[in-house]
C-alpha cells in the first residue's frame, strides 16, 4: 500500500480536487464529518476563516492512498479502517474530516483524505510531525493486518542518492538535464575515488567539474553549466567526513562556479554547434516570416469576405427593421396613450437636452427643496446641513467576529440580515437620486423626501460641493440612461 501526504493552503482548491474526477474517473464523496456546513466546499471555507484567526497558513492536510497496481480491491470497511489509522496516527482525531474515492476506468480506486488541522479550542493548527515516516510505518502494518502485497520502503535500484531540494529541480527543469543521472553519477564518483583527487579526476573523466562553492565547499558543475552542492544529499557523506576526503585539495585552486560553467560553455559549444545553431535560427526566423504573412493574407481574406457579406445584407436588414404605416401608426398611439398616464416621464430622446438644460437652470438660480407635508421651502444647501446637524451619528460599523461567523449559525444569520439591510438602503438611495434627477430635469423643486433618504456620503458630498454635485450626479445618470436605451436598441435590432 503506498500513502502519501501534504499540508495545503486552499480549501476551494482542496474540494474541488477532492470532488472532480479526471478524464476516464469517476469522483465519489462518501464523508463529510465534523462541518458544520453539508457541503464540501462550504466546509472547507469555514475552516479557512478559522484559519484567519491564527498563524496557519496551511489549515488542511490531504491525504492520498492507493494500493499497488495489479493488487485486488478492498471492501469499504477496509478502507473506512486505513482512513480511521491514519487519523489516529497523524494526530487529527475529532477533526473535521472528508473521504472521497476516485474510481477508474480499469476497476481500480485510491481514497483521498483531508483533515481540517485547526484545533478550535484552543485556535491552533495540529502538527502532523513526520508524516512522511509515520505514513511508511502505518502502511507497512496495514499490509500485514489486511494481507496486502508489502511495498519496499527503500529507493528504487536506480536512486542512488536522496532527493534534490526544489531549486536544483527547477534549474534542471530549465537546462532540460537529467537530474537523476548526474546525481547518480557524482555518487559513483564520490564511492569510487579515495581523495578528493581522484574524485576530481572522475568527475572530469564524466565531463564533470569539481569548483569551489560561494556557500558551500565544494559543488560540482555538469556539462550544461548547472551546479550541484557537493553534500549528504549526494554522497551520504556528512560534512566532516567531506572535508577529510577532500583535505588533499586546495580550494584557493578550483575553478569559482562561474569560470566552470564558461568552460563547460566552450567544451560543449564548438565553432560547428554555432554555425548549426545559426542555421536553425535562420530557418525558424523564416518560418515566423512566412507564417506572419499567410496571418495577413487570410485576416485580409476575411475581412473582405466580412465586407462583401455586408452588402450584400444591408438592404434586406434595413427592410426587415423598417416599420409598415400600420406599425408605426401603433407605436405612435402606444407613445401618446403612456405619456398621457406618465406626463412626469422623460423621453429617451429628451434626456441629454433636459440634463444639459438642467445644469443651466442649477448654475443660475440654485436648487430648491419644498416639504410637502409643511409646505415648507428652503434651498438645498440649507436643507442638507440642516439634516446632517440634527440627523445622529452613524454608529461605527460592527466588527465581524470570524470565528462566531465560522462556528455560531445564529451569529451567520445576524450578519446576513445586517448585510441584506445595508443593500436594501443603498437601494433606496439609488431610487432617491433618480427621482431628484427627474425633478431636476422637469425644472421641479426637490422633494424632502428623496433627499432624507441619500446615503451619508453623498449628503456629506452636497454638504461639500453644493449644487455642482447634484450636476455631476445628472451627467452621469445621463451617460447610465444613454447605456440603456442604446442596449434596448440593439437587442431589438
Amino acid at each position: 500500500m503506498i500513502a502519501k501526504g501534504n499540508l495545503h493552503a486552499h480549501g476551494a482548491k482542496l474540494a474541488a480536487y477532492l470532488t472532480t474526477a479526471k478524464d476516464g474517473e469517476r469522483a465519489e464523496l462518501v464523508e463529510l464529518r465534523g462541518f458544520v456546513a453539508d457541503d464540501i466546499r462550504d466546509a472547507f471555507t469555514d475552516v479557512q476563516i478559522q484559519a484567519a484567526a491564527t498563524r496557519a497558513e496551511k489549515p488542511f492536510f490531504h491525504a492520498y492512498v492507493r494500493l499497488p497496481e495489479g493488487e485486488g480491491q478492498l471492501a469499504t470497511p477496509q478502507w473506512q479502517r486505513i482512513a480511521d489509522r491514519i487519523e489516529q496516527g497523524l494526530g487529527f482525531e475529532g477533526q473535521g474530516r472528508a473521504v472521497a474515492f476516485h474510481h477508474q476506468a480499469n476497476g481500480e480506486t485510491h481514497m483521498h483524505m483531508a483533515w481540517s488541522r485547526i484545533d478550535l479550542e484552543s485556535m491552533k493548527a495540529i502538527d502532523p510531525g513526520l508524516y512522511k515516516n509515520k505514513l511508511k510505518e502505518m502502511c507497512r502494518e496495514l499490509e500485514d493486518e489486511l494481507g496486502l502485497t508489502k511495498v519496499s520502503s527503500a529507493r528504487a535500484d536506480d536512486t542512488k542518492t536522496r532527493s534534490a531540494d526544489r531549486n536544483e529541480f527547477e534549474q534542471s527543469r530549465r537546462l532540460g538535464t537529467d537530474l537523476k543521472a548526474i546525481r547518480n553519477t557524482i555518487h559513483d564518483c564520490w564511492q569510487s575515488a579515495d581523495s578528493g583527487r581522484a574524485f576530481a579526476a572522475a568527475l572530469d573523466e564524466r565531463g564533470l567539474i569539481l569548483a569551489r562553492g560561494d556557500k558551500r565547499d565544494f559543488v560540482v558543475v555538469d556539462r550544461a553549466g548547472g551546479d550541484h552542492a557537493l553534500g549528504r544529499r549526494i554522497t551520504g557523506a556528512t560534512a566532516a567526513e567531506t572535508r577529510t576526503r577532500m583535505a588533499d585539495i586546495d580550494r584557493s585552486g578550483l575553478p569559482s562556479v562561474e569560470q566552470a560553467r564558461e568552460r563547460q560553455m566552450q567544451n560543449e559549444q564548438p565553432q560547428q554547434d554555432q554555425q548549426n545553431q545559426a542555421a536553425a535560427a535562420v530557418q525558424e526566423q523564416a518560418k515566423a516570416e512566412a507564417a506572419t504573412k499567410q496571418a495577413q493574407l487570410e485576416r485580409a481574406a476575411a475581412q473582405e469576405e466580412a465586407r462583401q457579406r455586408y452588402e450584400r445584407n444591408e438592404p434586406h436588414d434595413q427592410a426587415r427593421h423598417r416599420l409598415s404605416e400600420g406599425q408605426q401608426a401603433q407605436q405612435e398611439a402606444w407613445q401618446a396613450k403612456v405619456e398621457a398616464k406618465n406626463p412626469d416621464r422623460i423621453r429617451p430622446d429628451q434626456v441629454a437636452a433636459n440634463a444639459a438644460q438642467a445644469g443651466k437652470e442649477v448654475a443660475r438660480g440654485g436648487l430648491r427643496v419644498v416639504d410637502r407635508a409643511t409646505g415648507a421651502v428652503s434651498s438645498l444647501g440649507d436643507f442638507v446641513s440642516n439634516l446632517v446637524s440634527t440627523s445622529p451619528a452613524s454608529p461605527a460599523p460592527e466588527k465581524v467576529d470570524m470565528r462566531r461567523l465560522a462556528t455560531e449559525p445564529a451569529y451567520r444569520k445576524q450578519h446576513q440580515l445586517a448585510q441584506h439591510a445595508e443593500a436594501q438602503r443603498r437601494g433606496l438611495s439609488e431610487q432617491a437620486l433618480d427621482d431628484i434627477r427627474r425633478d431636476v430635469e422637469a425644472g421641479r423643486d426637490l422633494k424632502a423626501e428623496d433627499v432624507t433618504k441619500l446615503t451619508p456620503q453623498h449628503l456629506a458630498q452636497i454638504a461639500s460641493k453644493g449644487d455642482a454635485y447634484v450636476v455631476q450626479m445628472i451627467e452621469s445618470s445621463r451617460k447610465r440612461a444613454d447605456e440603456f436605451w442604446k442596449g434596448r436598441e440593439r437587442e431589438r435590432d
